[in-house]
């Protein structure tokens, strides 16, 4: 390999360090070797939803939590026909593997449930101040929050809660598009007499504070950005029935950072579907405490101690 050729190529793994960093994912090399690396992002430091495949010419990436991608190529040349069937077969090849994965983790989430008990205590429920719903189980010391497609009705992932409320999924899962749906399943999902009205909401702890305040089954999508995918299931299942997108007001982060995910992705979601939206209306001096979401309201309101 010449000086020139060995120059050219160290500037076009430099370009697409350099682009990798700037879409979010967190990597100090890129690996040009066609193959499929999983890696952590800005979003999700502690997790591997972050994900790009390398060639000598361009470079393909994306998130699975937020679902986008990108495609890089140095100095913003457009690319080829060929360029564009390679980049077809190999989407098609990331989304082939990712499918795999998924459906071996759904089943490694159903038979990790199976062998799970039923939860009586657990510390992380004691800390939000809320009941077991029907539907969670306990594995050592972890709390199990099933977690569902709507469409089919079937679990295909878990979260699991650690005492000191650290939270995980099953690594491959699918997450987008999947929630607990809290008060629902003992209808197993598809009776729908007498429902009228469904909120959908991040976590599970908060659904739960909704579901004591109001008596009306929550969907706990897990995180901001599944609000939306979420809401789109929900509205094609239940068209006739009011649907409130229940959002985090992340009033500190937007301070520090001049973001504010949970409140916008909760507009977002309400705006493109044409969905009511609520927040906590805390006083400024509960958000400067910290006070983000409706079960830190449902704890302030009951005169308790927030934990």
């Amino acid at each position: 390999m010449s000086f020139q050729t060995c120059n050219i190529h160290h500037l076009n793994i430099h370009a697409q360090l350099t682009a990798a960093i700037n879409f979010g994912l967190q990597i100090d090399t890129i690996e040009q070797d066609e193959r499929l690396h999983r890696v952590s992002t800005r979003l999700k430091p502690k997790s591997k939803n972050g994900w790009y495949i390398a060639y000598s010419d361009f470079l393909i990436m994306g998130d699975w939590q937020t679902g986008t991608t990108q495609t890089f190529k140095p100095n913003n040349r457009k690319p080829t026909r060929i360029d564009k069937q390679r980049i077809k077969k190999l989407r098609e090849r990331i989304k082939l593997e990712k499918e795999t994965l998924q459906k071996q983790t759904a089943k490694y989430a159903n038979e990790l449930y199976q062998k799970a008990s039923h939860i009586a205590v657990h510390a992380y429920l004691d800390a939000k101040q809320v009941d077991a719903a029907n539907g969670l189980k306990l594995i050592k010391n972890q709390l199990l929050v099933p977690l569902y497609d709507l469409a089919s009705g079937k679990m295909e992932n878990l979260q699991l809660i650690y005492p000191n409320g650290t939270k995980r999924f099953l690594k491959n899962g699918r997450i987008k598009g999947l929630c607990f749906p809290y008060g629902l399943l003992n209808t197993q999902l598809d009776i729908t007499n007498h429902l009228t009205k469904v909120f959908i909401c991040e976590g599970f702890a908060t659904a739960a504070s909704i579901y004591e305040m109001t008596k009306q089954p929550v969907l706990a999508a897990m995180n901001a950005y599944n609000l939306l995918p979420v809401a789109r299931q929900a509205l094609k299942k239940w068209p006739n029935i009011e649907i409130v997108i229940a959002g985090d007001d992340d009033y500190l982060t937007e301070q520090r950072t001049y973001k504010n995910p949970g409140k916008i992705k909760a507009l977002e979601a309400a705006y493109i579907l044409g969905l009511k939206v609520s927040f906590p209306p805390f006083t400024l001096e509960q958000k400067l405490v910290g006070l983000t979401d409706w079960n830190d309201y449902y704890i302030a309101a009951s005169n308790r101690e927030v934990v």
